[in-house]
């Protein structure tokens, strides 16, 4: 729709206009316009009526002044229309409404909307109108049904549909003849409105149709393929120029995706590229970038960027979808400039947009994939067709054909011909459990070599997940991928070879059990949880149950006009617990929230947490009488809103689990009270399908403050030089440093510690904190947090470890005097991850020097914080393996083994999952266990009161600690060997332990487990264990007491202090002489051998008479014996220690 003047006209061939030009059209069922550069496409009603009847208003009304405004690069028009006779909805004669459709003209752009209407100022229309907002309404079907008073040639008044209608409807899917919307007698028709809307008749015998005029567009050129349609503009097609230089376009989707299809709708997008794609012979390449928030913002009238599918249509542009009917979608390109393609001067495509209405997911998951691509089509410039089995014909929703092969040949040709796309496999869909956060991708690319002195470029890229992915090497298609939490996420593999683009997609379910987050799921007869409770209350009968209701009902007016209430109940026991599956009385609740599945949109329902307790066989008149009231059975302050929506609804209640986590004795469900007379419905406990979902995510590993705010440092002014070796552990502060808690600063108010001599005095701060730490070996993660003005360079036991970007490169010399090149202020602490092995046992020192950018500076801040989550071992740590295809040693699970000739690789290992980080590629019919071996390091076990061990295994799995059996799963009693079974086939199955932190050494440790399969041929092995320790706080770890080496001479046995025959004879009686007993037993063994046998003897009188070497060390010199024994120390030695 363009700005309203007197005289409609259409932009014609030599008619440039300086300002890009973007093309549109729209996808809807609902009726017909197709041809040129025109799209809307659609599926009609039966008749006029059934149209004017789904209005929410219809009116006759003359047009009044356009005015067009941007929404980003978009354009909108609104025309105001004084109504001159009602037949349907709230305005009335004289009432003056405003009308919205997408398209216009601003002064620097435009926005072509083939299939929006075009309204002229002071024509007569009737109107089939959506209410977008109290005060805007737009057009039901975009143009169809819109009706515009004229004159035919005899001077009769007729009502003609308007320039953009084309005659001639698509038949619809159920076959039913279509009856055309006009032209109709102006004064027969709307005479007989009334009648038509009052009832489902339709009689158009009686009106007398006349023929009107069509207005037609065509962008095809001389060279253009018969049958192709390309959208132009003054006589120049659009294409996009970028393919030409093997360069690609990409599109984004808005973050909320689209709920009525899977995954948002973000799987599907790619996949709707592809069919474009897979065409050969072209140099099409699209890219679908994911989700990511945009910059639309509907009611300051602001628009999205470019290159944005607007999924569930945000800004209420598109009239409802009712019955899978109606307009779906709407998109197309952007230009801005020209370029030369076949001979001709073109409008060069940069950029293209989708506006995807709600609800469209009923079209099911082929035809959505269908329809997202025919409005790409639009995006790289094609109109409708008229072959009615292509893609881009008018209606929804065909595959891709030879017509649309045709035309994107044609627009989009092979820069080399010979040059074949090359092919991503990103690998099948993996639904995998894992103890750490980490997955093997095993991704495949292939190629042609072409074309010549093209580099074939791979890359991962996330499409979409709740959260973070971290890939080992992006750049390889077999690499790892880390999760930050648990969840579904989709994941795009991408191979480029200089000209060409393929894109291949993997859907990947990750439980993570050891990540950063946790998820733990509740629901009826999943896993063996039974705990769901729940039922409604119907004030219409108060004394019946309704406990056994697969459906709960919340309503305000039930029956109708009745004015009784529905309120429902639900709760989830035995969520808080020891038991396995439950989560443990305390357990920080990160975020909690639950899925219901609902039967209707309905009004939705206000969530409250209940105070009162109850069961599913109380009725309404349980309540006092009057159901439920917040305040009284409820706690007062409503906890959530449900927005009434079909599908899967979620309902945060994250407030309530955190909660019940402290007082688990408290859980007495949420009452859900109607929120108006719509009624709402979602399924029950009983619903063997849907029933209600409990989800709850929580940190596993804790975490621990080494340093917090308001922690006292030392700190220095930087008013001259600081003293070297500042910042290491065993440097000690002199009389010039002060001390202070944190934040340590001035000017900004968030300073514990002021220091108010620094304006115009000083530049830099030199501070530090000492802390201790008992079991460096066991931090996983550390993370420095800091918040500062202006900038910060932060050492660990004297090691760089972060600095502001305005500090210059890390490791750069920084003096007293160095300034930050650009100023910061506090506010948004930053978050560094530092190396934990730079910790170590007893006193630690973090040291920040913090810098103004200028003496003149106003303000200083440093505020830092250091945590550290602890874990023993990590669900994909490196463990050393042994296969069970060779021998194995005794004492393999003890420390102290050599181990070194055993291969190692982090777990999970195994094979057949997709879940294992090292593959035991020739474990299937050759073997059936493998043994595993990990060691750690425990400085102060007393710190540690329990070690929860968790391990995924399949098929079965023994577990050892520092050589001693800890507990078996699914393995038959007695010895086990390398050839031993599993006592069955079990599938990735989760085993807990509980270690008492008592059975840990100081010093090395060792788990050890041994993996088994039921069957030589099974088809899989897994095996990932974690250990996590809990902590006590500030405990005192006592250490070792020193124990001195006791001193010998080496054969002084009698402990005399010299050497003599009463030594060896000594030897000879403790041999031979029954219960002789030497003072110095050590000493007895001459030959240092390790045991006393009668060559000692020998030896020592060889020594004393025979003229033999010198003794082993020590000698005949007072010192330590070199080599370990067992023979006992020395009561005596004559030796002093």
């Amino acid at each position: 729709m363009r700005s309203c003047r007197k005289k409609t006209s259409r932009l014609e061939p030599g008619r440039v206009p300086a300002f890009p030009v973007p093309a549109v059209t729209a996808l809807a069922l609902c009726c017909f316009w197709s041809g040129g550069a025109f799209g809307a496409s659609l599926v009609p009603p039966r008749n006029y009526g059934e149209l004017a009847r789904a209005a929410d208003a219809v009116v006759f009304a003359r047009a009044r002044a356009s005015n067009a405004a941007g929404r980003g690069r978009l354009v909108f028009t609104t025309t105001e229309f004084e109504v001159l006779s009602s037949y349907s909805g709230p305005a009335a004669a004289g009432d003056v409404i405003t009308v919205e459709a997408p398209g216009g003209e601003l002064e620097t752009r435009a926005w072509f909307v083939p299939g929006s209407p075009e309204f002229s100022e002071d024509e007569n229309y009737l109107l089939c109108l959506s209410r977008k907002t109290d005060r805007l309404w737009i057009p039901t079907m975009l143009f169809y049904g819109l009706l515009i008073e004229t004159v035919d040639a005899a001077g009769r008044e007729i009502l003609s549909p308007v320039g953009e209608h084309r005659g001639g409807l698509l038949p619809r899917p159920d076959g039913a003849e279509v009856e055309p919307p006009g032209p109709w007698d102006k004064a027969a028709f709307l005479g007989y409105l009334p009648e038509l809307l009052a009832s489902d008749a339709w009689d158009s015998e009686g009106l007398r149709s006349m023929s009107g005029p069509f207005v037609l567009g065509d962008g095809g050129g001389a060279e253009q393929p018969e049958g192709c349609s390309i959208f132009a503009d003054n006589g120049r097609k659009m294409r996009w120029q970028k393919f030409d230089r093997g360069e690609w376009a990409t599109i984004y989707g808005n973050s909320a995706g689209d709920p009525s299809v899977r995954d948002g709708g973000f799987w599907v997008v790619q996949q709707a590229m592809e069919m474009w794609m897979d065409v050969p012979g072209t140099s099409c390449n699209l890219y679908f970038g994911g989700p990511r928030e945009s910059s639309l913002n509907c009611a300051a009238g602001q628009g999205a960027e470019n290159n944005f599918i607007l999924f569930g249509d945000p800004c209420s542009d598109i009239a409802d979808v009712e019955g899978c009917g109606g307009v779906l979608a709407y998109g197309g390109p952007i230009t801005t400039r020209t370029h030369t393609f076949d001979g001709e001067s073109w409008l060069t495509i940069t950029g293209w947009f989708v506006v995807v209405n709600e609800g469209v997911g009923c079209l099911g998951t082929s035809g959505y994939r269908r329809m997202l691509a025919h409005e790409l089509g639009h995006g790289l410039g094609f109109g409708h067709v008229e072959d009615s089995r292509a893609l881009m014909y008018a209606s929804c929703c065909r595959d891709i054909n030879d017509t649309d092969r045709t035309c994107l040949r044609y627009a989009y040709p092979a820069r080399e011909e010979a040059n074949e796309r090359p092919q991503a496999a990103a690998g099948a869909d993996l639904d995998v459990v894992v103890l750490g956060d980490t997955v093997r991708l095993g991704g495949r690319v292939s190629d042609d070599g072409l074309p010549e002195g093209g580099d074939l470029e791979t890359t991962w890229m996330v499409v979409s997940g709740p959260g973070e992915v971290t890939f080992a090497d992006a750049s390889s298609a077999e690499t790892t991928a880390s999760f930050s939490r648990s969840g579904q996420y989709v994941l795009s593999l991408v191979a480029h070879d200089g000209e060409l683009l393929h894109v291949d997609q993997v859907e990947i379910e990750v439980e993570a059990l050891l990540g950063r987050q946790a998820r733990a799921s509740f629901q009826q007869g999943v896993d063996g949880y039974r705990g769901t409770v729940d039922t409604y209350l119907d004030e219409a009968s108060p004394e019946r149950e309704n406990s056994g209701a697969e459906v709960l009902r919340i309503d305000s007016d039930t029956p109708g006009g009745s004015g009784n209430s529905n309120q429902a109940l639900l709760r989830f026991d035995e969520v808080f617990g020891s038991q396995p599956g439950q989560l443990s009385p305390g357990t920080e609740i990160e975020r909690a929230w639950l899925e219901l599945d609902t039967a209707n949109s309905g009004d939705g329902a206000a969530v409250y947490r209940m105070i009162e307790p109850w069961t599913d066989l109380d009725t309404w008149a349980s309540f006092g009488g009057d159901g439920i009231a917040a305040g009284v059975e409820a706690v007062s302050e409503r906890q959530a809103d449900v927005v009434g929506s079909g599908g899967l609804v979620e309902v945060d209640v994250t407030e309530s689990l955190a909660l019940w986590s402290r007082e688990p004795g408290s859980n007495n469900g949420w009452a859900f009270l109607p929120a108006g007379s719509d009624g709402w419905r979602f399924a029950s406990s009983e619903n063997e399908e849907a029933p209600p979902r409990l989800l709850v995510e929580y940190p596993l590993v804790a975490t621990r403050r080494h340093v917090s705010v308001g922690d006292e440092w030392a700190y220095f002014k930087g008013s001259r030089a600081v003293t070297a070796g500042w910042r290491e552990v065993d440097f000690i502060p002199g009389d010039s440093w002060l001390r202070g808690p944190s934040g340590i600063g001035f000017g900004d108010g968030d300073d514990a510690t002021i220091l108010g001599d620094m304006e115009d005095r000083y530049l830099a701060v030199y501070c530090r904190r000492v802390f201790e730490v008992n079991n460096p070996g066991i931090a996983r993660e550390l993370e420095l947090s800091i918040d500062y003005d202006d900038g910060f360079v932060a050492y660990l036991n004297g090691s760089e470890v972060a600095r502001s970007d305005n500090m210059g490169a890390p490791g750069s010399p920084v003096t007293r005097n160095s300034r930050p090149d650009s100023s910061h202020e506090a506010g948004e602490p930053e978050v560094f991850s530092l190396p934990p092995g730079l910790l170590r046992v007893g006193p630690n020192v973090l040291a920040v020097e913090v810098h103004n950018s200028s003496i003149g500076s106003g303000d200083l801040s440093m505020i830092p914080q250091l945590e550290a989550s602890d874990v023993m071992i990590g669900g994909n740590s490196t463990w050393r393996y042994l296969p069970g295809s060779g021998a194995l040693a005794d004492g393999w699970s003890a420390p102290g083994f050599d181990d070194s000739a055993w291969a190692s690789g982090p777990a999970g290992l195994g094979y057949g999952d997709g879940d294992d980080l090292t593959e035991l590629t020739d474990m299937m019919g050759s073997y059936v266990s493998v043994f595993c071996r990990r060691s750690f390091r425990i400085d102060c076990p007393e710190e540690i009161s329990l070690a929860v061990l968790t391990t995924i295994y399949d098929d079965g799995i023994v577990l050892y600690l520092n050589g001693e059996e800890l507990g078996r799963a699914n393995m038959p009693r007695g010895a086990v060997s390398r050839g031993t079974l599993a006592s069955s086939s079990v599938e990735s199955a989760v085993a807990t332990l509980d270690l008492d932190g008592g059975l840990l050494r100081r010093g090395e440790n060792v788990l050890a487990a041994s993996v088994h399969n039921s069957s030589r041929n099974s088809s899989d092995l897994s095996f990932m264990l974690t250990l996590v320790p809990s902590l006590v706080p500030e405990v005192s770890c006592a250490e070792e007491p020193a124990v001195e080496s006791p001193l010998l001479r080496r054969g002084d046995v009698s402990a005399e202090g010299q050497l003599d025959i009463t030594d060896a004879v000594n030897i000879l009686l403790s041999l031979f002489a029954g219960e002789f007993d030497l003072r110095c037993p050590d000493a007895g063994d001459v030959d240092d051998d390790g045991m006393i046998l009668i060559t000692d003897a020998v030896r020592l009188l060889g020594y004393l008479f025979g003229g033999g070497g010198p003794l082993p060390p020590p000698g005949l010199e007072c010192g330590e014996d070199p080599t370990a024994d067992e023979l006992g120390d020395c009561e005596e030695s004559a030796c002093e220690t």
